[in-house]
């Protein structure tokens, strides 16, 4: 976890990365991000996704520019896999 002071506010609008380096994490914050967002959803739904290889699939977009676009993304994915696996 970052100091309080380094931490992201929790809302959707918030930078995660910005292409430019003048707002969002810097990259070992994002990996660290990326690495509690994994642990954050096997936790919650048993599911193992590895986020950096989500993003790097080019079907998303950049999912990095806010929050509430990584959520939202993020929730589309779990939700098309989870209903792909039940029609197995």
């Amino acid at each position: 976890m970052l100091p309080p002071g380094d931490q992201i506010s929790k809302h959707e609008g918030v930078t995660l990365y910005d292409e430019r380096g003048v707002a969002g994490l810097d990259s070992l914050s994002l990996i660290n991000f990326m690495v509690f967002i994994e642990q954050k959803i096997q936790n919650a739904s048993g599911i193992s996704l590895n986020v950096l290889h989500f993003l790097n699939s080019g079907e998303n977009g950049n999912p990095l520019q806010n929050i509430g676009i990584l959520a939202d993304a993020l929730t589309d994915y779990l939700t098309s896999s989870q209903t792909a696996r039940r029609e197995l």
